[in-house]
């Protein structure tokens, strides 16, 4: 529960009464108001009683009166003003009490008859002194006190407990209801994240049941008393479907005070006391909302691309609680893709350098998954036909070259051959072997092993390029080729899979050249290897004579020539040139 401290001060306690002053009586009843009230001193005053130390000296004096007998001295009479060991005492200021004797000194003091006598004989036996009195004595209280009575007397209060407008709003939220592809790792597969993750902004005394729910037919059915945070691990699963995302939350602006009886007399309750504020759920009202958002990525789906072009594919849907509003927004990630067409002067090669950037509105790197990644050229030279002979399911040519990822970064990627292409210097043989493939002495051997191999000619040449230049694609120059200038042919690359989507691109990159690379002056191309018809009416300076053994000789040599490579240029001229030197040793070459 969440309360607010929007709500009024709390009262101590609930009466009613009035006050009483001089009542003579201590206990008032009027039929409404009763109560005991209260003595107190109407008029008069009170002095308590005060004591002090009083003194008091008394001089005395006795007399004992002894006569002589036969026998000898005997006491006859006596008398004393002695008094005694206490002192009754007043004085004119009030003050009495009993003062006691604490010392007596004595002045004069004629001592007992020790002295013989005749009988008849008299003897005073006298004393004086001084007797020393002391002692608290008190002065009464005076009390002229009048008493009357006054206080409260009571009435009887009806229970005071009940519901208060505390103030307020309709109901409000903040959060987002959102579905958003993500990735747990750079080789997992996507999965889409359902966020419903609404909190209370509504101002109010309590709110309760906050309530979270998201819906789409068949796939989630998910509802909580807290934030949903869940997956669904295949994203076509909920592809071309709606979800439905729900908040809502009780809240009440009311409060309620609750007192208790704190004083009751014997007519009833006369006092009541706080005791705690609740809220009034009586006057619950209930805020809801509720947002339908399209789940209409494209994953795992194949897009043609030509040209120079962003593609934004959906990645994520949201919807922004604002208060009482909602705003919705969709999340892309972007491919920055360049298909466009080529032109080439001539039939030379093409960097296979293909780099796409990306961005995301989710501020993910680009993920480049395993996935289908080609390069389908129109054609090839015939000795890497088999090798490269298209067994994808992507009719878009007979070859299919691999591809991988030369390089990449959070918002790009460059895709490059996954064998690096050679060429070798004399004869424009190609062949191929893996990028990772980068020692010297194996591509030279490569070369040999497979020039011999198709050709039956002893290997005399030597590598032209280079590892770091052989993502390339070198264009077939035979002369019995299809290709022609001027003619646009399809080039096709298939990249996948790509980003959140886990997109695959078929790029549609369309080249030509402008003239043949080799070939009869009649093409104009660029470097003419083909021999042509021997000129007539002209003057030659050299001529020799041959012998028919001669003649035969050089036929049969003829007809053992090899197949031309690229249609065009002999293999075997460094052996035949040799054995014509021996059948005519007299001509100088």
């Amino acid at each position: 529960m969440f309360v607010s401290i929007y709500a009024s001060s709390v009262s101590a306690a609930v009466e009613n009464k009035i006050w009483l002053e001089a009542h003579t009586s201590p206990y008032y009843d009027d039929g409404t108001y009763s109560g005991w009230l209260s003595e107190y001193v109407y008029s008069g005053h009170y002095i308590p009683p005060q004591t002090k130390m009083a003194y008091h000296t008394e001089p005395g004096e006795s007399h004992t009166y002894y006569i002589c007998n036969e026998v000898g001295w005997v006491i006859t009479t006596g008398w004393s003003t002695d008094k005694g060991q206490i002192w009754p005492y007043s004085d004119t200021e009030g003050y009495s009490g009993t003062l006691y004797r604490y010392r007596t000194d004595k002045w004069f003091e004629r001592h007992y008859p020790t002295h013989a006598c005749t009988p008849g004989d008299t003897f005073d036996q006298d004393r004086k002194f001084t007797a020393y009195f002391s002692g608290v004595v008190t002065k009464p209280a005076v009390d002229t006190r009048v008493y009357r009575y006054r206080g409260y007397a009571y009435a009887v209060v009806s229970d005071p407990s009940g519901s208060h407008y505390a103030g307020g709003n309709s109901g409000g939220a903040n959060g987002e209801f959102t579905w958003k592809l993500e990735k747990t790792s750079d080789t997992s597969e996507s999965q889409i994240r359902l966020i419903n993750n609404a909190w209370i902004t509504g101002n109010h005394y309590a709110t309760r049941n906050p309530w979270y729910s998201i819906q789409s037919s068949g796939v989630v059915s998910q509802t909580s008393s807290s934030p949903i945070n869940t997956v669904v691990n295949n994203p076509n699963d909920l592809k071309g479907k709606d979800i439905t995302f729900s908040f809502s939350y009780e809240y009440t602006n009311y409060y309620k005070d609750i007192y208790y009886c704190s004083e009751r007399n014997n007519k009833g309750c006369i006092s009541w006391s706080f005791s705690h504020r609740i809220p009034d759920w009586s006057r619950a009202e209930t805020a809801t909302w509720n947002q339908t958002l399209k789940a209409d990525h494209q994953y795992k789906e194949t897009i043609d691309v030509s040209g120079d072009t962003t593609k934004q594919l959906i990645i994520g849907r949201t919807a922004k609680l604002n208060g009482k509003s909602i705003s919705t927004n969709d999340l892309k990630e972007k491919f920055q893709i360049d298909a466009s067409d080529t032109t080439l002067q001539s039939q030379n090669w093409i960097p296979i350098n293909e780099t796409l950037k990306y961005s995301s509105d989710l501020n993910n790197k680009l993920y480049v998954r395993d996935g289908e990644k080609w390069y389908f050229p129109y054609d090839m030279d015939d000795n890497l036909r088999e090798k490269y002979k298209n067994k994808t399911n992507y009719a878009l040519s007979n070859y299919a070259i691999p591809l991988r990822v030369g390089s990449q970064s959070n918002s790009s990627v460059t895709f490059n051959t996954a064998d690096n292409f050679y060429l070798t210097e004399n004869t424009g043989f190609q062949f191929s072997l893996p990028v990772n493939q980068m020692s010297q002495a194996v591509i030279n051997q490569t070369a040999k092993k497979e020039y011999e191999a198709y050709t039956d000619e002893t290997y005399d040449d030597q590598v032209l390029t280079t590892p770091s230049k052989g993502s390339r694609y070198y264009f077939n120059i035979d002369g019995n080729g299809e290709q022609k200038p001027n003619t646009w042919y399809n080039n096709h690359y298939v990249l996948g899979k790509l980003g959140l989507s886990e997109i695959t691109f078929k790029l549609n990159e369309k080249v030509r050249f402008k003239q043949y690379l080799l070939g009869s002056p009649m093409d104009k191309p660029l470097v003419n290897e083909q021999q042509e018809s021997v000129l007539r009416n002209v003057s030659y300076t050299h001529s020799i004579k041959l012998s028919p053994d001669q003649i035969k000789s050089i036929k049969e040599l003829a007809k053992n020539r090899g197949d031309l490579l690229f249609g065009f240029r002999s293999t075997d001229i460094y052996e035949k040139y040799n054995q014509l030197q021996q059948i005519l040793p007299s001509v100088s070459y």
